[in-house]
């Protein structure tokens, strides 16, 4: 998702980090779960579109490590960087959450 400056996030980091949805690194979800409306934080290993190619992929490695993570999501109740309490955001925007959910949530599904 490309930045949209009308978008009103709670801060900057919150907005850039909803742009790296599906990317490698460190991103925030939208996400719905029986009814509740929240966000998730999530960290891949590879881009989401760059997936398809793992099941072929070897380690050469003496020794088993055992399960490799390739994407990591949890919940997050506040915004990491600012402090906001994301129900009380998600309530005064959820049209704006509606639109991220459809663009982007479903990233939050890997």
């Amino acid at each position: 998702m490309e930045y949209n400056p009308r978008h009103k996030f709670c801060c900057d980091s919150f907005a850039g980090h909803i742009c790296e949805a599906g990317r490698k690194g460190l991103s925030y979800i939208p996400y719905v779960f029986d009814g509740k409306r929240s966000f998730r934080v999530q960290a891949r290993a590879c881009d989401a579109d760059r997936m398809q190619y793992l099941p072929a992929a070897r380690l050469a490695i003496p020794q088993p490590v055992g399960s490799l993570a390739i994407v990591i999501t949890t919940g997050m109740a506040y915004c990491p960087a600012c402090g906001t309490e994301l129900a009380q955001w998600i309530s005064r925007n959820e049209a704006l959450f509606d639109e991220l959910l459809a663009s982007i949530g479903h990233y939050g599904a890997d």
